[in-house]
């Protein structure tokens, strides 16, 4: 069954949907949009996953007039922080912070560090009692009481486990 994917599991009565592991990326730039478009990929293969991968964007007008969440979800392409890739047929765009994140077991956070507790902020109170997760940030929250890690931020704000993933310094080199 490793190889078998969410759907098809389901479909021959092995896993109930709602026992599907959920991923959210919260953050949808060069380095975000890589995320899910790998997340999604490796997720499709794997039948404890849904086969559909939220990515939280912060909405944003193109120069065109169109939404950029409406534009990743016509193209499966992040025309503005990605241009040229396509991102998987299961990554959907949300441009509802709680809505992308409320049913996730995991969240992927890759956002510019200094918006992390705002976002955190936001979704106190919104989230899986059992969500965990994975930060793809670099960089760190200087505060009153000194530097504080990222990791270490999500953790104490949202009352979860949080890792870390390091690696390529480029998303283009992923």
């Amino acid at each position: 069954m490793g190889g078998e994917t969410a759907a098809a599991a389901m479909a021959n009565g092995r896993v109930e949907p709602e026992g599907l592991f959920r991923v959210t990326v919260i953050g949808s730039g060069n380095w975000g949009s890589v995320a899910a478009k790998l997340i999604a990929s490796n997720t499709a293969k794997q039948s404890v996953f849904h086969d559909e991968v939220r990515m939280w964007v912060y909405e944003e007008t193109l120069p065109n007039g169109r939404k950029l969440s409406e534009t990743i979800n016509q193209e499966n392409e992040n025309v503005k922080y990605l241009p040229g890739i396509k991102l998987g047929g299961n990554v959907v765009a949300d441009p509802d912070l709680v809505n992308a994140a409320k049913e996730a077991n995991m969240l992927v956070f890759v956002t510019p560090h200094q918006f992390v507790e705002g976002i955190c902020k936001r979704l106190v109170g919104n989230i899986r009692p059992d969500a965990e997760a994975i930060s793809l940030i670099k960089g760190m929250e200087v505060k009153m009481e000194g530097p504080c890690m990222i990791s270490k931020l999500i953790s104490e704000m949202l009352s979860i486990n949080c890792c870390v993933l390091m690696g390529a310094n480029i998303a283009n080199e992923a």
